[in-house]
């Protein structure tokens, strides 16, 4: 009985994962679209921005979209900084800090708010299913969501609320959303 409920449980997880990487392979194909669609519009945000709140300006903007849950991805500052400032290495590096930052303090709310506060926000089948995520491939959980367009914020604070050990949170994300960033100032400077 026990080899036949891991069986299905197997090919549940197999069929959702397949799903899951072709939910996230078309969204970033749509982002790139996006990106490359507007490319004018944004290099012209970029230089508003960048001249109004400079570099500064970019850190305290990701770590506002990185902490607070909403539909602008930071990737579209970033881009758009690149394609103003020019230097790929310093945009990318100073995005990723901020954004590991934004995900320290997303981290720190969810340890804070625990099952109680969670519960008040969130379905009840949608906390299992984060639990079970969680319990099961938390670090994979964070190193996946931080790479790709699934909201940052909304990983870092499940990995709070439910107890991921802190070195793996931190360590998952500082090693993707550098990277992350770089790969999207890369693509500004090949579209530009």
């Amino acid at each position: 009985m026990q080899e036949s409920a891991t069986s299905v449980s197997y090919t549940f997880m197999k069929k959702n994962t397949k799903k899951t990487l072709f939910t996230l392979l078309g969204l970033t194909v749509f982002f790139l679209a996006i990106a490359l669609f507007f490319e004018p519009q944004f290099r012209w945000a970029g230089d508003v921005i960048l001249a109004r709140f400079g570099l500064r300006g970019l850190m305290g903007a990701i770590v506002i979209l990185d902490y607070f849950l909403q539909p602008f991805p930071p990737d579209i500052l970033v881009y758009s900084y690149v394609l103003s400032e020019g230097n790929i290495a310093l945009v990318a590096a100073l995005a990723g800090a901020a954004s590991v930052f934004a995900g320290v303090l997303g981290y720190i709310t969810g340890w804070f708010l625990e099952h109680e506060g969670a519960v008040k926000f969130i379905k009840a089948h949608h906390y299992r299913q984060a639990q079970e995520l969680f319990e099961n491939y938390g670090f994979w959980a964070v190193l996946i969501g931080a790479l790709t367009p699934v909201p940052f914020n909304v990983i870092c604070w499940s990995a709070g609320v439910f107890k991921m050990p802190f070195r793996y949170f931190l360590f998952s994300a500082v090693v993707t959303r550098g990277p992350r960033f770089f790969l999207v100032a890369l693509i500004a400077l090949v579209a530009s």
